[in-house]
């Protein structure tokens, strides 16, 4: 499962265009019957159901939190690579330009993650996780944690310490329902210690871009790490029914 930040922040500094490039690119090098599906993240969660017998998958869109949920069947949200690659390819083609003149700066990353995890799944597989805002609105917050202007002072150990449990206190069913948490974070005043226990206790890992640039040698790392991500994680189909 990719779960992409389509926020102001990510279209800036032009992770969302980094991240589009490098699944399309990497998409076609993974076995066919790989089950994949989309969640893109702002204000709102956007789900993508490519179930609709058409070359574009229809949007489903989530923009309140009181109760975390999905709003269409898991098998309509992940699907077949093989058998949908031209609505597959058809949704990354367009996905900049869908949210190209957006201007949200919020974040409900928290509570995707907590409506993904709630899930009922039939296989092991992976949310692979590419965000630059913090999750401001719903459930998960997080708070800018003063980033590099800390180090070197009495206050650098803050840098370490956990926030919120919100996010390690989902972990025992994720981890009931094999499932796998990556984060990749293009953000330098980022709350890695709050996040990195989902990572960590989910055997997922954290891939840290704190200076990134598009078009920048940090653009190249992010794509080596993707592309051996993908490989170690396409014999568990990436989320597996």
């Amino acid at each position: 499962m990719f779960i992409i930040d389509v926020s102001y922040s990510a279209i800036c500094n032009g992770m969302l265009s980094t991240v589009i490039f490098s699944i399309k690119e990497l998409l076609g090098k993974l076995p066919e019957d790989n089950r994949i599906g989309f969640v893109t993240v702002d204000s709102s969660a956007q789900y993508y159901n490519f179930t609709n017998e058409t070359d574009y998958p229809s949007m489903l869109v989530v923009s309140e939190f009181e109760e975390s949920y999905i709003p269409l069947p898991i098998n309509a949200l992940v699907v077949q690579l093989g058998s949908h690659m031209p609505a597959i390819n058809a949704f990354l083609d367009s996905l900049e330009m869908l949210f190209e003149t957006s201007r949200k700066t919020e974040s409900c990353l928290g509570s995707v993650l907590e409506a993904l995890a709630s899930a009922q799944y039939s296989g092991p597989g992976s949310f692979l996780v590419f965000q630059t805002t913090l999750p401001n609105i719903g459930e998960g917050i997080l708070v800018k944690t003063g980033g590099v202007s800390l180090l070197g002072t009495n206050k650098e150990y803050k840098l370490l310490v956990e926030k919120t449990r919100f996010y390690r206190n989902f972990t025992l069913s994720l981890n009931e329902k094999e499932r796998s948490v990556d984060f990749f974070v293009f953000n330098s005043d980022f709350d890695l210690p709050s996040v990195a226990p989902l990572s960590r206790n989910t055997g997922g890992m954290v891939h840290y871009y704190p200076t990134f640039r598009n078009g920048e040698p940090s653009q190249e790392i992010f794509f080596r790490d993707l592309e051996n991500l993908l490989k170690e994680t396409s014999t568990a189909h990436l989320l597996g029914m």
